[in-house]
């Protein structure tokens, strides 16, 4: 599978899952889960929430799922 098949696939069962009632938060341990990075998980929740490319790398960046990466950059 290509990377933008996969990330497709993945951002395909966040959607699901916001549908479902998960918070944002949950949505981004999914997509850490399922191999993203951050640059992608950040590509994800743009496309999910519709977010402009700063406020969905703040919400990826200070989230408590990439909170160990935040640290190492400070």
């Amino acid at each position: 599978m290509q990377p933008a098949e996969r990330l497709e696939q993945v951002v395909a069962a966040a959607r699901d899952q916001l549908a479902a009632g998960a918070d944002l938060d949950e949505v981004i341990s999914y997509l850490r889960r399922a191999g993203l990075g951050e640059p992608d998980s950040v590509t994800a929740v743009r496309v999910l929430t519709g977010s402009d490319l700063g406020t969905a790398r703040l919400v990826v960046h200070h989230s408590p799922v990439w909170a160990d990466q935040l640290r190492g950059r400070g």
